[in-house]
């Protein structure tokens, strides 16, 4: 994965939901903002692109 700069300046973090059986992405500086994959790699990847 190519590291942006810009990307470096926020907090990821990703979870697992067991209610939606998904891996949930989130950007902790913009609460509304989340995606979801079936593996937390995907997850991530979806948050930053």
């Amino acid at each position: 994965m190519k590291t942006n700069k810009l990307i470096e300046k926020y907090t990821y973090r990703v979870e697992w939901s067991g209610e939606d059986k998904l891996y949930i992405g989130r950007c902790l500086e913009f609460p509304s903002l989340l995606a979801h994959g079936n593996t937390a790699e995907s997850a991530l990847k979806e948050i930053i692109d």
